[in-house]
């Protein structure tokens, strides 16, 4: 083995080695012989803090603390080792084209405008590299803002069939957590989104019971009240903005449903929050400098901490309203909590904290809040970007929208409303992709994926795959007519895997009943000539640029329209009732 060298040092012939931590806290790099790692090399590996990486040559590994490396002829030990890739040789990815386009797109994704780009992404290969800058420390520092260990390397995934094998069986090789580390300014630090193993699971079982189809056809007269009442406030003859109706009504809902709220004070200060919260964060270009600073001082991994003990409130001195917002949020959330504990009611809120104390040991308010705010959040951005999707859709399409507005208005089935809300899922996903992170190498498709990496699931790539999709780009809600979606992989817009978002049979009952009503009583009109574009909201959530605008022509009395009621027996967001 050749002598080592400080990893700040040029090898001969060679490139810089650089770790992302402190000069102090470096480790010399050590040039393993292809195919080999020495026991040195291996505690070294133990011993070194996450977050490092190298730049790399010929295929090989310069990293001490990289799990595998190819052997002289290309072939992985991982996999050859373990049967997953029987040993066959492995390539190295090829990154994404480099050209104009490429570069124009480059920029629509730094601006935030990318979602009209991604479903386009499987033309240019099932899976390719982003040929990042890498620079050194301090300013790589900043990858801490959106995972430990990042490497600032990404991989795109935008094929059914290599999700398909990632999910089933490569899910052993991926860190479904740490790619999500951004989300704990806004959800907190033990969000569900952000728990591991036991903790996760224990943290579905608790909001299982309320999230099934059977639990959510409680809240439907609830529901139906208060889209009814802000339906009934719209202007007439006036431009109005979906987005920013549906964005009230979900808040109310899910207000009502989560904590149990009924009118007063204490429902309109939840309103104005989340309507604050969910306007702080859309102009991401703006906000997220102010995270990153702020991650870069108390979410890193170099504090030694694990995620959920870190903190999860904005530095004051860089993001002043964000602290605002989260301090505000923190002090209702509490109380609200301590009123539940002392006088429980029908709400989910409740449920939880009744189930958090019967856990051993209980639960802290802190894991409650988290909890709770992340039903909230989560449960409401995503809801409404995937509202006014269908909307827009729905308005470009006149024969889609004549033959929803005729179910809905006869009031016995919502089968076709449920596939409008497929259809619109799988072109315009509320969330951009998923983005586990690589805990090791392991092979994809042939390709090496290198721990470290950021593997992006591109949602509406795999959503329109030729492969799957015949028309993949067109709108037409018949493909989904008593016909489930290949979830989740060839229909990944709920996620995949252990982690798929266990909201989806909410989601899929709620939407059908608030665009029957929607599209029931109002006639609408499109203000855009077509379908609007895309502007992505704090990275990761895919919402309509324009807000789609609409002009109300005319509005049916609430009792002219009939609400659909299922009976006891029949199918509910697939699964039966009784």
């Amino acid at each position: 083995m050749p002598p080592t060298r400080p990893s700040h040092t040029p090898r001969r012939g060679g490139r810089r080695c650089w770790s992302a931590s402190p000069r102090w806290a470096r480790t010399p790099a050590v040039r393993c012989a292809p195919g080999t790692e020495s026991q040195t090399n291996r505690e070294r590996s133990r011993r070194r803090p996450a977050g490092r990486w190298c730049r790399r040559r010929a295929g090989r590994c310069d990293r001490p603390d990289r799990r595998t490396d190819m052997d002289e002829n290309g072939v992985c030990p991982v996999t050859a080792a373990t049967g997953t890739g029987g040993g066959a040789r492995v390539k190295d990815l090829p990154t994404a084209p480099m050209n104009i386009k490429a570069g124009t797109e480059f920029f629509q994704i730094v601006l935030q405008r990318a979602g009209d780009i991604s479903d386009r992404w499987i033309e240019k290969g099932e899976v390719f590299r982003f040929p990042f800058p890498r620079v050194p420390w301090p300013l790589s520092i900043a990858v801490h803002a959106y995972a430990d260990g990042w490497t600032a390397e990404a991989v795109s995934v935008n094929s059914a069939r290599l999700a398909r094998e990632l999910y089933t069986r490569r899910l052993a090789a991926l860190d479904q957590e740490d790619g999500k580390k951004s989300l704990s300014f806004v959800l907190g630090a033990q969000s569900p989104f952000l728990l591991r193993g036991p903790e996760h699971a224990q943290v579905r079982r608790a909001m299982a019971s309320d999230l099934t189809p059977q639990a959510v056809e409680r809240y439907r007269k609830t529901s139906v009240a208060v889209v009814d009442r802000m339906i009934d406030a719209l202007p007439l003859g006036e431009e109005v903005l979906m987005h920013d109706f549906y964005s009230r009504v979900t808040q109310e809902i899910i207000l009502r449903v989560v904590l149990g709220l009924d009118d007063g004070a204490e429902l309109e200060e939840f309103k104005k929050l989340l309507y604050a919260v969910g306007s702080h964060i859309t102009p991401s270009v703006k906000r997220l400098p102010g995270y990153m600073a702020s991650a870069a001082f108390t979410m890193t991994a170099l504090s030694g901490k694990a995620l959920g003990d870190r903190t999860d409130t904005a530095l004051r001195a860089v993001s002043p309203r964000a602290w605002w917002m989260k301090r505000h949020a923190d002090r209702l959330l509490y109380r609200r909590i301590r009123e539940l504990r002392a006088k429980p009611n029908d709400s989910m809120a409740s449920r939880i904290i009744a189930f958090a104390e019967t856990q051993s040991p209980a639960w802290t308010d802190r894991r409650i809040r988290d909890t709770l705010s992340s039903l909230l959040m989560a449960g409401h951005d995503t809801s409404v970007n995937a509202y006014s999707w269908a909307t827009d859709y729905l308005l470009h399409d006149a024969r889609a929208r004549e033959l929803l507005v005729t179910e809905a208005r006869q009031g016995v089935s919502d089968r076709y409303m449920r596939a409008v809300n497929l259809e619109a899922l799988r072109l315009r996903p509320p969330v951009w992709g998923l983005v586990p992170v690589a805990d090791h190498d392991f092979e994809l498709g042939g390709y090496r994926i290198r721990k470290g990496s950021v593997v992006f699931v591109a949602a509406s790539a795999v959503n329109c795959d030729p492969a799957v999709y015949e028309d993949p780009y067109r709108f037409k809600p018949e493909r989904f007519l008593d016909v489930e979606p290949d979830a989740p992989y060839g229909f990944i817009t709920f996620g995949a895997g252990r982690h798929r978002c266990p909201g989806t049979a909410f989601y899929d009952t709620e939407s059908r009943l608030v665009l029957h009503r929607v599209f029931g009583r109002l006639e609408m009109e499109p203000v855009l000539p077509q379908v609007g574009t895309t502007a992505m909201s704090f990275a990761m959530l895919n919402r309509p640029a324009e807000r789609t605008p609409v002009i109300v022509r005319a509005r049916v009395p609430a009792d002219g329209v009939p609400w659909y009621r299922p009976v006891r027996g029949e199918a509910v967001a697939g699964r039966p009732t009784g």
